[in-house]
């Protein structure tokens, strides 16, 4: 089976100039755990995942003893806490090769490409569970 099969393909990305509000806005919305940073050109250029957000986000902001400089701390870019050098596969790839590169490089998502380097889909470890519960239910069927 390739990564390809398992994969999420309706891709929801933010732009590397969009603010960390927003970034949490589209989280929140459409209850995602990573976004994909891209550029004007829609090349791939980094990865946010909610950790990363809670990670410089005051903790105060949205609460009622938010400060204006909650508020402007919120106002920083993407591409200012985005990962970097993201750990790809491409949509050929097999589920087990998903499995050693998310045990290796300590990552829960993985953007897929394809043969163009142009991302195609996005793959995390709730992907290959959900398919791992979905194999024991057809093997205990059968």
């Amino acid at each position: 089976m390739n990564i390809s099969d398992i994969m999420t393909t309706s891709l929801v990305t933010v732009h590397m100039d969009d603010s960390l509000i927003m970034v949490k806005e589209i989280l929140a919305n459409h209850h995602l755990h990573h976004l994909l940073v891209v550029n004007d050109e829609k090349e791939l250029c980094g990865l946010i995942s909610d950790r990363d957000l809670l990670r410089v986000m005051p903790p105060s902001f949205g609460g009622i003893v938010e400060t204006e400089k909650d508020r402007q701390a919120m106002n920083i870019r993407a591409h200012q806490i985005m990962v970097r050098n993201l750990k790809v596969l491409k949509s050929t790839a097999g589920i087990y090769d998903a499995v050693e590169l998310f045990l290796n490089a300590d990552i829960s998502s993985i953007p897929i490409v394809n043969d163009a380097e142009k991302i195609i889909g996005l793959v995390t470890i709730k992907d290959v569970l959900k398919l791992m519960i979905k194999a024991k239910y057809i093997h205990n069927k059968n």
